[in-house]
């Protein structure tokens, strides 16, 4: 998740000192450090020094939560669900937000509450597309990743399905000979 607007690049003809930017890590996550290492190091080549600095997990949160940091990976939980579960998120709350406290874009409060009234598919589909286009211009949090479902299963299988917390749900499974 990026946090900072301060940052400006450097052009060619201009002579600065390397730009440089704080990025929290949870140090009770590897994978999260990893992806931090690999940004770090392609940053490096740009002249940009991200200096990681790693915490254990509950001062990795507090500082999360009170918005002190420039940048980190942190899980948004709620990312694959309806746009009200997502606003549900701490960073991504549209009232009392932790982070960006009375700065919530409008746009984005306007765009979580028109899918979230959208009826029929049509105006669902545009209230998506256009929530999507708002988090994307406006920036404050970028997903880099997710975790993706994959259900195989035979072609006499029928009912199996996930719910909106991504559990299997079985209670519909019929299985027909074939």
């Amino acid at each position: 998740m990026l946090g900072r607007t301060d940052v400006s690049v450097a052009t060619p003809s201009t002579t600065r000192a390397p730009m440089t930017a704080e990025a929290l890590a949870d140090g009770s996550n590897s994978d999260a450090l990893q992806m931090l290492q690999i940004l770090q190091q392609s940053l490096s080549e740009i002249g940009f020094d991200l200096q990681i600095s790693t915490l254990e997990a509950q001062a990795f949160r507090q500082r999360q939560l009170a918005g002190e940091f420039g940048m980190l990976f942190g899980a948004l939980g709620n990312l694959s669900k309806s746009p009200s579960r997502v606003a549900t998120n701490s960073i991504m709350r549209t009232t009392d937000n932790p982070v960006l406290k009375d700065k919530v874009p409008e746009a984005y409060v306007a765009a979580i509450a028109a899918a979230e009234s959208a009826v029929t598919p049509e105006e669902v589909e545009a209230a998506h597309a256009d929530l999507n286009e708002v988090i994307t211009t406006e920036a404050f949090a970028i997903p880099v990743c997710t975790n993706i479902t994959l259900i195989g299963y035979k072609r006499n299988i029928e009912g199996i399905a996930r719910d909106v917390d991504d559990r299997l749900m079985l209670d519909k499974v019929t299985i027909t000979e074939g």
